[in-house]
Parts: structure tokens; C-alpha cells; sequence
């Protein structure tokens, strides 16, 4: 559970460290307001490989300029079997590993600015598993309208795999929507990308960001678990600080523990300027459904892509079958 004290309202995002090997960790949701508080799951499954052991687990919470962190602790006994920890705000239990593919995050402070202000840029780079990387080489450029380069900058990931860059937007900028370009890069791993917008005055054309993505079971309760043959509901948040995005479509796709495809479900969506629009999307699970680590990818087009639409945002989450 995350609590706003003095007045804090910023996004909140929440990562790992001192995950033990072969373990994969996730968050439900990964990221959210306090308002004043926002509870998130987080289940980490350890691999038959996994040393036995006592392991420290450091629990992040970073906005642009605060970060916090809690520990707790996992002990792994043996060969792993299905033991569960709970603490006051996560809930851990066992996995199967993952290829090393690094994911990043990337966020500003705001979604509109005006001319002159100061554009701050921040996020996080993890594996496949969760865990926090320290050290991975992180190149951002930021473009305007007009698709030129208005800031580009390299640099590297701190020891919570935390990078942040600022930026000062000149007073004759072009007014409309910007988009933020990042890879992450590191030794050992699949390189990661990720992108965001906000906009400079009013923008002509949509300015769209997916907030939060979240797993639910039918009756509401937050969950990151199910079995065979459950349903379950994917709630997806998405703000527009652009212009009207009319004819929308918002995209969720789901993949099994073996990256195989077994649903995609498309809405169609109008979000005016200022709007958050939230979406709840039921998808059930076939009784014969393999176990393991599947992944949400939700995904926001301004048209259907057949017609030539493009995609505007995209944002993945995970949860386990078991």
C-alpha cells in the first residue's frame, strides 16, 4: 500500500531489488496516484532452481523527485514448492524464469505544459523478471510536431535501475504534441524501448497515454492469480491531453506462458481533451490453459490499423495462471 502524506499527488511508480535467481516478480497495478493511498499486489515466483536461502527484498516507490523503499523478506526452503509470504502491502509466491529482456518506463511530470517550462523525464529500466538493473545505457530524444529532435541525451541507470533527465522547453516552442523516444541497452540482455507523449499548448492531434493497466477478478478484488477456466478483467486507464481522438480503438491482447496469442479484444473508443477514459475488458481462460507467466498488452490506435491506423500507446502487465 502506498499513502500520500503533505499533500502528494504525483504518479507513483514501484519496482524490486535483491530478487534471488530464476525468481520473476510483478506488480498489480505497476504504477498509480495516491488518492490518498493506491494498494498494489505483488506476487514473485521462485524456479525449482532457485538456491534455498533468506533473501532481502527492497520495495521501491519513486515519483520524479521522492523515492521510498521498504524491505521484506523471502525464504525459499528446498526445491521451491508453492510457499506464500504476505506482508502489510504484497503477497509473494513461486515461478519460472524468463529470457533476459530489458522493459523500460518512461513518464513526465505533466501531460500539457505551456512554453518556457521545464520538461522532466524519468522511469525505470528492469528485466523480464522485474528486477531493477542497475548501470543499463539509456538513450532519450524528445521530438516536436514538426518531427524534429528538441532535446537528446544518454545516460545510465542508478542502483534502483532509475534514470531521469530534465529539460528547459525554449519560449518560441511549437505548439502540439511531443513524443519521448527511450532505449535501454545492457550487456546480457535484449535491448527495451518505450515511449510517451505530452503536449505543448493545444495540440490538433490526440495526445494519448495509457495510466494504469490492472487485473481483476469479476467481483473487483485486485488479483495477479487464476486458474483454468477463471475469468477475469482488465482494466485500462487512458488519459488525452491532445485534441479529440474520435473513432479510437483500444486494444487489449493476451498471451500465454508460451507467448502464444489467445485473445485480442478491440473497443472502440472516443476520448475528448482532458478525459480519462476507462475500459473494462473480460476475458475467460480456457480450461486446458497452460500455467505460467502470461502478459497483458493493452494498446490505444487512432483508427483500426487495417485502414491505416497507428498505434498512440502502449503499455504490457503480467499475471500468473497456475
Amino acid at each position: 500500500m502506498v499513502k500520500a502524506l503533505q499533500g502528494f499527488r504525483d504518479e507513483v511508480e514501484l519496482s524490486i531489488e535483491g530478487l534471488p535467481e530464476s525468481s520473476e516478480a510483478m506488480f498489480n497495478p505497476e504504477e498509480g496516484r495516491p488518492r490518498p493511498v493506491f494498494l498494489s499486489i505483488l506476487k514473485i515466483r521462485v524456479d525449482s532452481s532457485t538456491p534455498a536461502g533468506t533473501y532481502t527484498l527492497t520495495i521501491i516507490a519513486a515519483s520524479e523527485k521522492v523515492v521510498h523503499h521498504v524491505t521484506t523478506t523471502l525464504i525459499v526452503e528446498g526445491e521451491a514448492t508453492t510457499t506464500t509470504i504476505t506482508t502489510s502491502s504484497t503477497t509473494m509466491t513461486a515461478t519460472t524464469p524468463h529470457e533476459k529482456r530489458l522493459k523500460v518506463t518512461v513518464s513526465t511530470t505533466r501531460e500539457n505544459y505551456k512554453k518556457g517550462d521545464v520538461i522532466a523525464i524519468f522511469g525505470y529500466v528492469k528485466s523480464r523478471s522485474g528486477e531493477s538493473v542497475t548501470g543499463a545505457t539509456v538513450s532519450l530524444n524528445v521530438v516536436d510536431p514538426t518531427g524534429k529532435d528538441v532535446h537528446v541525451k544518454s545516460m545510465v541507470t542508478d542502483q534502483a535501475g532509475r534514470y531521469s533527465d530534465n529539460f528547459t522547453l525554449p519560449i518560441d516552442a511549437v505548439e502540439g504534441t511531443y513524443a519521448v523516444y527511450v532505449s535501454a541497452d545492457m550487456s546480457g540482455y535484449r535491448y527495451g524501448f518505450a515511449r510517451a507523449t505530452f503536449t505543448v499548448g493545444v495540440s490538433p492531434t490526440p495526445s494519448i497515454r495509457i495510466v494504469n493497466a490492472t487485473i481483476a477478478m469479476v467481483n473487483g478484488t485486485v488479483s495477479s492469480e487464476f486458474h483454468p477456466g477463471e475469468t477475469f478483467v482488465v482494466w485500462v486507464a487512458v488519459n488525452n491531453s491532445g485534441a479529440e481522438l474520435n473513432d479510437g480503438r483500444v486494444w487489449v491482447e493476451v498471451l500465454d506462458a508460451n507467448n502464444v496469442p489467445i485473445t485480442v479484444v478491440v473497443v472502440m473508443a472516443t476520448i475528448h481533451t482532458g478525459e480519462q477514459m476507462k475500459t473494462g475488458i473480460q476475458v475467460t481462460l480456457k480450461s486446458d490453459a497452460p500455467t505460467g507467466t502470461y502478459t497483458i498488452r493493452c494498446l490505444v490506435s487512432n483508427a483500426p490499423i487495417m485502414s491505416g491506423g497507428r498505434f498512440l500507446d502502449m503499455k504490457e502487465t503480467t499475471f500468473l495462471v497456475t
